[in-house]
């Protein structure tokens, strides 16, 4: 139900794709990515990655230079 004492906000399409393009990536996405693919990681090591940065950034810097899963990696 719209509100009558504001007027309706219309947003363009280039507003809402360059809003979009500058919002970080949610917890929950970066631990599904970490869960497949090439880290193959388990969901408790996930999600502790995806909810610290900075440890996130350490092992994606290190998953970049190794060929393995992300198991050791994120042992190490």
């Amino acid at each position: 139900m719209p509100d009558a004492d504001l007027p309706p906000i219309l947003l363009t399409e280039e507003f809402v794709e360059k809003v979009r393009d500058t919002l970080p990536l949610l917890p929950d996405y970066i631990a599904s990515m970490l869960l497949g693919g090439a880290h193959r990681l388990r969901a408790d090591m996930a999600r502790r990655l995806s909810v610290n940065p900075e440890e996130l950034q350490f092992y994606n810097a290190v998953m970049e230079k190794v060929n393995t899963d992300g198991i050791p990696v994120y042992n190490w």
